[in-house]
Formats: C-alpha cells, structure tokens, sequence
C-alpha cells in the first residue's frame, strides 16, 4: 500500500477509533468495550508496521498489550483473552527495537500458546494452528519478522486472530 493511501487509512481510522475508545473510558469494567480498544491499538500498530514506523507501532502494541494483560489477568480462565494476549505479544515482536527484545516477547507468546495448547483450548481449530505456525517462523527470523510479515501469508494472519471470538 503506498504511503498517502496508509495516511488516507489512518484518518479514516482516527475517526472511528474515537468511538470505542470514548466507550471504554466510560465503562472501564465493560470487558467488551475493552476489547474493542485492544483491537483498535493492535490495528494502528499493524498500520504503523506496514508504514515502516516501528517506533509508532510499538506505542500502539504496549496499549493493546496493556488491556489485554488486564483482561487476561483479570479472568485467567477465558482462553479467548489468552489467545488474544498471545497475539499481542506476537505483533509486538514484529516491531521489536533488538532481537532481545523480540525473544521475549515471542517468548511469553509461545507459552502462552502452549498451555492454550495442552489444555486443549482451541481442538480442530485451524486459525489457531496457524497462529502456532506463525510465532515459530517469527521465533526462527527474529530480527527479520517485519520483511517476512510482509511476505509471508501466515505470518500476516498473526493479526487476524485478535478478533476471533
């Protein structure tokens, strides 16, 4: 995507990400609405990564990061709110500033994605495997993460898994 449509795309964004971040500030225990604002922060990051900008993107990634772990942490149970942490955490490796960095993130992930795994949370479900698949080849590139995220078809659907309910 060129430049000016990526900008053009980001005012659009701007626009409507006025609204869930207005509902979530009024209702900070509305677990839906803070959802939706992690979801919001991850699509900027995800633009911003696309544009070249790692700096933006990691500011948007540490604000999804910091909702889900809230709602993570707040109900450790909800498999959804794991994989979504999970996710996040992946994203976020794709921005990382050194490999140090992008290792610990992708780190967490993976553990994550693990026990999700061992308690058989998501049983048949391709988009997790995928999910599994991409934070390997994201583990096995570090340092290359943003050039494969452009190339590679799975690690592209990393995104996608934060808005599978």
């Amino acid at each position: 995507m060129s430049a000016g449509k990526l900008d053009d795309a980001r005012r659009w964004f701007d626009k409507v990400f006025a609204i869930p971040k207005a509902l979530a500030n009024a209702n900070p225990s509305n677990t839906a609405w803070q959802r939706d604002l992690a979801v919001s922060y991850e699509r900027l990051g995800a633009v911003t990564v696309s544009a070249g900008k790692l700096d933006d993107a990691r500011g948007w990634f540490d604000k999804s990061l910091a909702v889900r772990n809230t709602l993570a942490e707040a109900n450790p149970n909800n498999v959804t709110w794991q994989r979504e942490l999970c996710t996040t955490l992946g994203e976020m490796s794709l921005a990382a500033r050194e490999p140090q960095e992008a290792t610990r993130q992708l780190g967490e992930a993976r553990s994550i994605y693990g026990q999700l795994q061992r308690d058989g949370a998501f049983r048949q479900d391709m988009m997790f495997a995928q999910l599994g698949t991409a934070l390997e080849l994201l583990a096995a590139h570090i340092g290359k993460a943003p050039t494969l995220r452009c190339g590679d078809p799975l690690l592209r659907s990393l995104a996608n898994h934060a808005d599978i309910d």
